[in-house]
């Protein structure tokens, strides 16, 4: 915008032009240039020191009567009536400020703070002793729980999963959920499904085994996969070495074992003995430490009593054993 055309603008704002001129600056602000002036304009305007409340007042007497006579004369364009105005404007525009800086910090202190999101309460359940116990989760999915195990979740799953915590052995029936995998946590150990059937035990010294029976199943550790299991495999994870065994399973029985079917395949008599102390409430002594590494297969219904149970495996692991008050068991070496 050339100067003689910004001279032609300020004329036409003041009301000093002629009607020759009022036209020719009414098309010049349809011009791509006028947009620039204006903000030009705008800034030198609120730049200007504010004049005395005396002064203002006439101004705006001033301001009244001009208005007045331009619309008598012509109907002005919305942005330049406002910009011609624009400083003395500012004084009011001040006080403005300062009552919309006051509210803001009068509700900052009065209002009353936002409440915390509630935390999701958590439920657990412990099975003290006995045949597996049958727990139904959020999700409808079923968890059948040994005894001396524990098992803790959410009372609603919220976000993309489903987790849990366990600490023991359980057999899981999990309503399938593709939007939302569930997750076991098992120590460092976690188990990731969809939707499937499975257990998962956790054996001494921090060992722990994933059986499938229906479905896949992804084990990882520390965020890393290491098996990925389908319908009768297993695998075992040894903790202190770090390394995941792969074998197979009996689907039938380990279907049996959530109906409270004793089942032992290839396990220590440690091992054995911390699972029938669970279910029976009994104690179990080893008085020759090397009975308790003998390596054991049996099967036994749930009807079985300790004794019973005791007396098969007596014989299979070739030792002898005395009970005080139906309580204790001490278990000897045979040889």
């Amino acid at each position: 915008m050339t100067e003689s055309e910004r001279q032609l603008l300020l004329r036409y704002f003041h009301n000093t032009c002629t009607d020759a001129e009022r036209r020719q600056a009414q098309e010049l602000l349809r011009s791509p240039g006028a947009a620039q002036f204006l903000q030009d304009l705008a800034q030198q305007e609120w730049d200007e020191p504010i004049a005395p409340e005396d002064a203002a007042a006439a101004a705006y007497e001033r301001m009244r009567a001009n208005v007045a006579g331009r619309m008598a004369a012509d109907k002005p364009a919305p942005r330049p009536s406002i910009l011609v105005h624009l400083k003395r404007y500012r004084h009011a525009a001040s006080w403005l400020v300062l009552l919309l800086v006051t509210a803001a910090v009068l509700y900052k202190v009065v209002r009353k703070p936002e409440a915390e999101p509630l935390a999701i309460a958590r439920i657990v359940q412990t099975n003290q002793h006995g045949v597996p116990v049958k727990y139904q989760l959020p999700d409808s999915s079923v968890i059948y729980l040994a005894a001396g195990s524990t098992i803790s979740y959410p009372e609603t799953f919220t976000g993309n999963t489903r987790e849990v915590d366990m600490e023991g052995q359980a057999f899981f029936e999990v309503t399938r959920n593709p939007e939302k995998p569930f997750i076991i946590h098992t120590g460092a150990v976690a188990t990731r499904v969809l939707g499937t059937s499975f257990r998962v035990s956790t054996l001494d010294s921090g060992n722990v085994e994933v059986a499938v029976a229906t479905g896949k199943v992804g084990v990882s550790q520390q965020g890393k996969t290491f098996a990925t299991l389908t319908p009768g495999n297993k695998v075992k994870w040894a903790a202190k070495e770090q390394q995941a065994t792969l074998g197979k399973v009996d689907i039938a029985r380990l279907l049996a074992w959530k109906n409270g079917e004793l089942f032992f395949e290839q396990q220590s008599m440690q091992g054995i003995a911390a699972e029938m102390q669970s279910r029976y409430g009994i104690q179990i002594v080893f008085k020759d430490k090397q009975v308790s590494q003998r390596i054991i297969s049996g099967t036994f219904s749930a009807n079985k009593t300790a004794t019973q149970v005791m007396q098969v495996l007596a014989v299979a692991g070739q030792f002898r054993y005395e009970i005080d008050n139906n309580q204790t068991y001490s278990i000897y070496n045979s040889n």
